[in-house]
Parts: C-alpha cells; sequence; structure tokens
C-alpha cells in the first residue's frame, strides 16, 4: 500500500494516509502515537517548485488509486489548490526578508 517511488519523496507518507483513511477512522488518544523528526535535510526544506509538483503528482494518483466520491475529489483538489497558494506566498514573504548582496 505504501508508494515507495521516488517521485513521490515528501508526499508518500501523506498518500498512505489518504488511502488508510479512506476505509478506516481515526481515533484520538490521549498519548503519543507518530513522532516526526525534524532536521535540516529533510525533503520539505527543499526547491517549493518541486514539493508543489510532488503534491501535484500525489494528488493525481490519490484520485487515481483510491475510490472517492466525486465530492471528496473536490476537496482533494481544494487541498492542494490551497497548499500551493500557500507555498507561494509563503516563499514570497520570506524572500523579500533576505538581502541579497
Amino acid at each position: 500500500m505504501f508508494v515507495e517511488e521516488r517521485k513521490y519523496a515528501v508526499v508518500e507518507d501523506w498518500m498512505f494516509i489518504v488511502q488508510n483513511l479512506n476505509h478506516d477512522r481515526i481515533y484520538i488518544v490521549d498519548e503519543i502515537t507518530l513522532t516526526m523528526i525534524d532536521h535540516d535535510g529533510r525533503s520539505m526544506r527543499g526547491d517549493q517548485q518541486d514539493i508543489i509538483n510532488k503534491n501535484i503528482l500525489a494528488t493525481q494518483w490519490i484520485e487515481n488509486n483510491v475510490d472517492l466520491t466525486p465530492k471528496q475529489k473536490r476537496i482533494l483538489w481544494v487541498f492542494l489548490s490551497t497548499f500551493v497558494q500557500h507555498t507561494i506566498t509563503l516563499t514570497a514573504s520570506v524572500q523579500k526578508h533576505f538581502v541579497i548582496f
């Protein structure tokens, strides 16, 4: 179920979660069940355009490989659109704080 193709690096965890949650439920418990190691070499710290492109690929993959209703597909694409807008806005606001010598 976990897609290991490198072209999905950055978004493969999200794809896995969507696949699993399509048929299962999230249970809220008062304990840590998942941890993430944040380090300088994380793929999410890479080229923002590459991250956007991989999110587009993942969205297309999910649409084609996960049994979603038309409404869920619309939500999926709205999520992508929001992510892309947020990423572009965030990148622009960070860039304006840097002075190039």
